[in-house]
């Protein structure tokens, strides 16, 4: 955990999201043949709907669109940005280039900044969100552009209702930088690579794709043991919370907002209970959403804030959690996007 220096403070200045244009319900799984029903994914995920990005959209592709609303809600431009990093577990190339690169080029940026993409699952976003700030205060730069992207469709078996009733595609944006007041305050990360086996993607043969098509062949593939993952979850994002609010020496009250990686409603049901919080301050979109992984936490940050949901001043408890088995946490309080413009 690290309570972060007193130097000019350093926030989010703009946010963005993307979700593909298609969406499907909980009756595309019942129409597609398999056992289940609408209310038993509901039920048991909180999940009623998904976006799915069509054949010709990339994870960049998402990238981009989100990364487009987070510059103008800054009012900046992508030549005021000094890097960039995406933040994903499906993107465009096995390997290499990076999707943060191709971001770049996409949004047309002329400056030769740095350019990454960094893999931690669900806590992503966060990760991205803390190097970003080390970027800042080490002065290597001023502006930095944060992405968490997903096209996790193109990574389930959709013959398998276990894994594929519960992911979508979307992706998320921060432009991060100096702000007057406020800002992120304190963070608290890590990992348990012992639990590594409980969330993979491991090389499948003959899977189903959204197409209803069998790939020949091996395919990387979401493996999940869900109960492991769920108490493990529930588990990591109990303690993170406490240990913020214990180092940071705030209360859950001092908290207005809880913004958790949305994977599972039964689990930010049983953290809030744990932390003795009423479940109506974690925001939640996963019935619209379902879970895209490292694009979670951004997507309902910019939705939210697009409903003037967050004020200046307000506490947001940001929580990343997920494959490795990952964590990520942050304490941010919200700034006005205009007041470093």
């Amino acid at each position: 955990m690290s309570m972060l220096s007193n130097k000019a403070p350093i926030g989010l200045l703009g946010v963005g999201h993307y979700l593909p244009h298609q969406c499907i319900s909980n009756e595309h799984f019942v129409d597609r043949g398999l056992d289940t029903t609408p209310d038993w994914i509901e039920t048991r995920s909180g999940i009623q709907q998904r976006h799915i990005a069509n054949k010709d959209e990339l994870t960049s592709d998402l990238s981009v669109k989100a990364a487009q609303m987070a510059l103008e809600t800054a009012g900046i431009s992508i030549e005021d940005i000094d890097f960039i990093i995406v933040a994903t577990a499906s993107p465009d190339h096995s390997g290499f280039p990076s999707t943060a690169c191709i971001v770049q080029k996409k949004l047309n940026g002329k400056r030769h900044i740095p350019c990454f993409d960094i893999t931690a699952a669900c806590s992503g976003f966060t990760y991205g969100l803390s190097i970003a700030y080390g970027y800042i205060q080490s002065g290597i730069g001023t502006h930095g552009l944060v992405i968490g992207a997903e096209c996790l469709s193109r990574l389930v078996d959709w013959s398998d209702r276990r894994s594929a009733i519960l992911f979508g595609d979307g992706a998320g944006a921060a432009v991060v930088g100096p702000v007057n007041s406020g800002g992120i305050l304190a963070f608290d990360q890590g990992a348990d690579g012992h639990a590594s086996d409980i969330l993979k993607c491991e090389l499948s043969e003959n899977i189903e794709d959204f197409s209803q098509r069998v790939r020949a062949g091996f395919t990387p593939t979401i493996h999940m043991d869900g109960r492991a993952v769920f108490k493990k979850g529930v588990e990591i994002v109990s303690k993170s919370i406490e240990t913020l609010l214990t180092q940071s020496k705030l209360t859950a009250d001092d908290i207005s907002f809880f913004v958790c990686h949305q994977a599972n409603v039964r689990i930010l049901e049983s953290v809030a209970k744990r932390v003795g919080v009423p479940i109506d301050r974690f925001l939640t979109n996963i019935d619209r959403v379902g879970n895209t992984s490292a694009a979670s936490i951004p997507i309902v940050l910019s939705e939210f804030s697009k409903q003037s949901k967050f004020t200046p001043g307000d506490r947001v408890c940001l929580v990343g959690f997920g494959a490795g088995f990952t964590w990520s946490s942050i304490i941010l309080e919200w700034s006005n996007y205009y007041e470093s413009n």
